[in-house]
């Protein structure tokens, strides 16, 4: 992926980011501090050791943090934050699955649904998911790259709720055919939406509207993804009512 493999300080960024995950499922399951990972650190955290290499620079190695997960949600509760560790682990279980970095033909939407279970728990805590599973296509890709692309939409879009809304929180995922066939992924969310002036500059590399809590890398790399795929992601967005980030995926020639 270009943000690591190209610009040694994102790559020194997410061996950090690694390193910080590994320290605090370790203390977690210690019995030494709260658990205040959150999915997107995860996301982060199994890109850089998918990328990076087991124990870089004595960071911990996918393996061993989803063990460590499985862990703890086998002994802690109460029961949200068990599914939430539940499925960390099982995120980064697919990332390190036999064959997870091998370009192959993926029908979307059922890795899709598999992706929004394991992040279930992480979006129940701001917003339902609606599906929409309309016939698509199926692209080529590998499972580290799609996973890392919708995740990080999914997560996106959780995160941009605004507390205490008028109407419930809701995230629409959508599968569709284009009128030039191509594959069609939509991730529709009724939340306060994007000035128009940051509607580009959220896709920059570092920027980010969430402060100290975020880290502006999540929408680069899913661009990224998207067009090393083949593909395009563009946003869709009117402030008060909500955004769509719309992912065009190439069809597997016939």
């Amino acid at each position: 992926m270009l943000f690591i493999e190209d610009d040694p300080e994102v790559r020194a960024q997410w061996t950090a980011r690694l390193r910080a995950l590994g320290h605090e499922v370790t203390a977690v399951a210690a019995g030494d501090a709260p658990l205040r990972v959150g999915f997107d650190v995860v996301v982060d955290g199994a890109q850089a050791a998918a990328t990076l290499g087991a124990a870089a620079s004595g960071a911990a190695s996918l393996p061993a943090l989803a063990a460590r997960l499985r862990e703890l949600a086998a002994r802690i509760g109460p029961p949200e934050l068990q599914g939430r560790l539940s499925g960390f682990a099982g995120y980064l279980a697919l990332l390190d699955e036999p064959g997870a970095d091998v370009t192959r033909t993926v029908e979307l939407p059922p890795l899709l649904e598999r992706l929004l279970a394991l992040a279930g728990a992480e979006i129940a805590r701001s917003a339902q998911v609606v599906r929409r599973f309309d016939p698509c296509p199926p692209v080529r890709g590998t499972t580290r790259q799609l996973a890392q692309l919708f995740v990080n939409l999914v997560i996106n879009a959780a995160q941009a709720m605004a507390p205490g809304q008028a109407a419930p929180s809701t995230i629409e995922v959508r599968t569709g055919t284009g009128d030039d066939g191509w594959a069609v992924i939509e991730i529709v969310d009724n939340g306060p939406g994007i000035p128009e002036a940051l509607r580009e500059r959220i896709f920059e590399p570092y920027f980010t509207t969430r402060g100290a809590a975020g880290q502006g890398l999540g929408l680069p790399i899913s661009r990224d993804v998207a067009t090393t795929l083949g593909g395009t992601l563009v946003v869709d967005s009117e402030v008060g009512r909500g955004s769509s980030f719309r992912v065009r995926l190439p069809p597997v020639p016939e």
